[in-house]
């Protein structure tokens, strides 16, 4: 959560998972609310995202194609001076919990 002046302000949050679609129908089975459905994009990933009762967007990636940055305008990551941090990847069943 952010905090802004005192209150809390919805977040973003990116989960890496095998299979975006077949999350997504889990998660709208279990009431979640879809904001956007699966969508293909030209850096390899097919994303979906959903928003939780207290407004956070959670934006669900699965890789589907190893692309060069430079097809897309992207930069190699050995010439990209932003700091990310890596976040988890998660397994489509909950219920499953395995290392990566």
């Amino acid at each position: 959560m952010i905090l802004t002046q005192g209150q809390g302000a919805p977040s973003n949050v990116h989960v890496r998972v095998e299979h975006a679609a077949a999350h997504r129908d889990r998660a709208r089975a279990h009431g979640a609310r879809i904001a956007s459905e699966p969508t293909d994009y030209p850096y390899g990933e097919r994303q979906y995202t959903a928003v939780d009762p207290g407004g956070h967007r959670w934006t669900f990636s699965e890789s589907i194609a190893d692309v060069d940055p430079a097809s897309w305008g992207g930069t190699p990551a050995e010439d990209d001076v932003t700091d990310w941090i890596s976040v988890f990847s998660a397994p489509d069943d909950p219920d499953v919990m395995q290392e990566r």
